[in-house]
């Protein structure tokens, strides 16, 4: 199995990785996943245009995926985001130094703790306003989900999923969309992919 995930290290370990991102999607600003169809939608699933054309890349070929999360400061050397509720804004120090665990799936897969669907892994640090991961050239070309969350307000020892003041990112637009994950396409060539602060969403 470690041939197919990567774990992270120092103060995330492997095995709590899973939990923490299981207490994500029960807390998501998405609704509960469903069996039966789209969770955000809550209809049948979509049949979804290509956008990667895997047919023009060597299917022996992996990619890295590189991932950085950006957030930009506004006039008031605020960091502006979003809640459930409308607009909130917190100082850059907010982030700094805060811990982030991400996991990735195939495209459409939404994680219920079975690490036989986790493709990697892993976890960082925040510095500042920017968090930044990137995996091994372990993707064929196609698409994935990305489920990540920044504690932001660290919780008792083990790491057990975010909790209120943690920020978690999503991205509703693309087709078909989980409602709890950032969707990424690896196109022949290693992916390199900024999310910022309107795809997170602080709980």
């Amino acid at each position: 199995m470690r041939s197919r995930l990567q774990c992270a290290t120092g103060l995330l370990r492997c095995g709590v990785l899973p939990i923490a991102l299981l207490g994500l999607l029960a807390t998501s600003c998405g609704d509960s996943p469903s069996t039966s169809g789209n969770p955000v939608t809550g209809q049948e699933p979509l049949t979804c245009p290509q956008v990667v054309d895997t047919s023009k890349c060597d299917p022996a070929q992996r990619f890295r995926i590189h991932v950085k999360f950006d957030f930009a400061v506004n006039a008031g050397g605020m960091v502006p985001v979003v809640t459930q509720s409308g607009p909130y804004e917190f100082p850059p120090s907010y982030l700094d130094g805060k811990a982030f665990v991400y996991l990735m799936t195939a495209k459409g897969e939404i994680f219920q703790g079975d690490l036989r669907e986790a493709l990697a892994i892993g976890g960082g640090t925040m510095r500042g306003t920017v968090g930044e991961l990137t995996t091994e050239a372990i993707f064929p070309a196609g698409e994935y989900e990305l489920l990540t969350f920044i504690d932001a307000v660290p919780g008792p020892p083990g790491f057990a999923g975010p909790d209120r003041g943690d920020l978690a990112a999503f991205d509703n637009s693309v087709c078909d969309p989980t409602g709890v994950s950032i969707r990424i396409p690896v196109d022949c060539k290693d992916a390199d992919v900024t999310v910022r602060n309107q795809q997170f969403i602080i709980f």
